[in-house]
């Protein structure tokens, strides 16, 4: 795909510089907001997120913020 190459080594390590830490981030923010709903969902309902969704992962979120 010709919009994600790079043209020399410098436009490279410059993407990775900047993309890096931005993965990292999103992975950590994502590991997080997995483990602190199953505290939420535990602590108020007795049950796991995946559980209290009724076993759809897509309505964890929406179930979070309706509750």
């Amino acid at each position: 795909v010709r919009f994600m190459t790079v043209s020399n080594d410098r436009a490279l390590n410059r993407a990775v510089l900047v993309g890096g830490p931005f993965i990292l981030m999103m992975t950590g923010v994502a590991f997080t907001v997995g483990a602190l709903s199953n505290v939420y969902f535990f602590e108020k309902l007795g049950v796991i997120s995946v559980a209290a969704a009724g076993g759809n992962t897509d309505l964890i979120i929406p179930h979070y913020i309706n509750s």
